[in-house]
């Protein structure tokens, strides 16, 4: 319950935590936006935009080239980068583009399999800029936060008030130590927003506003129907029996990724949708439950703190019981 250590101070609805990489799903909806704007598709190289990306082989001859979808469900075939990823938020537009540049070693070819990536939804936000004209972070803020009355989501954790900052320990030598604040670079795309519950609270009724379809005005900053389109699976994760009922019981589910967000069913047909975010300093989970209309939001200030299981009991509780 506090926001900081030394001087302690309190945690209020207002205070704003970095959410890590719960901020894919607003670097998805903006790519999406745009699609709906008719500036980009979907099944566009991701070279048509950047083309830097020419340097980038797919792991096998018969793959075909990375495509925005491919970086949008996580089957670009780039290896799994955490914690690597997590560290560079502050790096440069041009460090990026370097990089890519340089040409990048696959893990597998395209479009076969799931592997999370913060690299690709980096590469997402340079799209996002190459398209709109202006940094992601801007065309985020204007097109996606700001008409959800957003007011108080940034990026740069310098633009925070600093009593209303939340500021990441490290729990270490039997006492809490600080985690540097990461600074807004290209990488915030996969992970950089701070964003006060509040705010955040706005976002999840937006996404379970999405249902059910009906006949009535469509009126927000992402149509209904590309909202529902975010919240299908697109690619396979797995199936997993790592969770647990109320009681203890083990339960299984299925879960699939498609745009910024994880879908999954158990095996008693309940289905959420949702992701997590871990940094240095930070851990954050929230899920919605489109047939039940509610939504579950955890931060948390310390390193990889684990929100989903909080988040999953909660969710029982008010779903199974």
């Amino acid at each position: 319950g506090r926001a900081g250590v030394e001087p302690a101070r309190a945690v209020t609805p207002d205070t704003r935590f970095r959410i890590a990489s719960m901020s894919k799903s607003r670097t998805a909806a903006a790519i999406l936006r745009l699609r709906d704007e008719g500036r980009l598709s979907r099944e566009d190289p991701v070279s048509k935009h950047l083309p830097e990306f020419r340097k980038v082989r797919p792991a096998t001859t018969d793959s075909p080239p990375p495509t925005l979808r491919h970086l949008l469900r996580m089957s670009a075939g780039f290896p799994q980068d955490d914690p690597w990823g997590d560290r560079k938020l502050a790096e440069t537009d041009a460090q990026l583009d370097a990089l890519v540049a340089r040409g990048l070693t696959p893990a597998s070819p395209t479009g076969t399999r799931w592997e999370y990536s913060n690299l690709g939804y980096a590469v997402l936000g340079r799209v996002i800029t190459r398209v709109a004209r202006e940094p992601y972070q801007a065309y985020i803020t204007r097109r996606i936060l700001q008409p959800l009355g957003m007011t108080n989501s940034v990026y740069a954790w310098d633009k925070v008030p600093a009593d209303r900052l939340a500021l990441g320990y490290r729990w270490e030598d039997e006492r809490w130590k600080a985690e540097p604040m990461l600074g807004d670079g290209s990488w915030g795309a996969m992970g950089g927003l701070i964003t006060p519950l509040e705010d955040f609270a706005r976002y999840a009724a937006f996404h379970l506003d999405a249902w059910p379809p009906r006949e009535e005005a469509d009126t927000g900053p992402l149509r209904r129907s590309t909202r529902r389109e975010m919240h299908r699976p697109w690619e396979v994760i797995s199936v997993l029996q790592d969770l647990q009922d109320a009681a203890g019981r083990p339960v299984a589910r299925v879960a699939g990724y498609s745009a910024g967000l994880s879908w999954n069913q158990d095996q008693r047909g309940v289905i959420w949708v949702r992701h997590a975010g871990g940094l240095p300093g930070f851990g954050s989970e929230f899920r919605f439950l489109p047939d039940h209309g509610i939504a579950l939001i955890a931060f948390a200030n310390r390193t990889y703190a684990p929100m989903s299981a909080a988040n999953h009991k909660a969710m029982e509780l008010l779903v199974n019981e």
